[in-house]
């Protein structure tokens, strides 16, 4: 994993534990260490993605790669580095994020960018357009999938 990427976990687990999610940071802050934090192999392939890729890792804590094997459904931890977007993309799972860590922006097809805090929760209808843009905070958000899992995310046009 990039160095960045490692000081971002650890500032973004900083900011958890002292914001409104405080005792779900804590629970992850005591096994981050030892998760397997990983990357998209849609965006490995993408030279559009080479510097976002930088700035981005998430690791599955519950689905077919996980701790805790699903079929159907994939939980686990997103962090993205300050100053990043995180370009519009979909995916045929439903997604739903709770943010732990750090205000971004958020976009979502057919709707304008908003700002979320903290302990905001997001919902992403499957194969519906959105992206995320992060201001002078790493963003940790814990993700959930349901439905088709096994379908990774594509980048859509800007």
């Amino acid at each position: 994993m990039q160095p960045l990427l490692v000081y971002g976990i650890i500032r973004a687990l900083s900011l958890a534990e002292r914001g409104p999610a405080a005792e779900v940071a804590e629970a992850f802050a005591a096994m981050a260490k030892g998760l397997r934090w990983t990357q998209n192999a849609n965006y490995l392939r993408d030279p559009i993605m080479r510097a976002f890729l930088a700035d981005y890792a998430y690791v599955e804590l519950v689905g077919p790669g996980g701790i805790a094997r699903e079929a159907d459904t994939a939980l686990g931890m997103l962090l993205i580095s300050p100053q990043s977007k995180y370009p519009p993309h979909r995916h045929p799972a439903q997604e739903v994020y709770l943010v732990l860590a750090g205000e971004a922006n958020w976009w979502r097809e057919g709707e304008p960018w908003r700002i979320l805090p903290a302990a905001a929760l997001v919902h992403h209808e499957p194969n519906v357009a959105h992206a995320m843009r992060t201001l002078n905070q790493p963003l940790l958000a814990l993700y959930a999938w349901r439905g088709e899992i096994g379908t990774a995310a594509r980048l859509v046009g800007n």
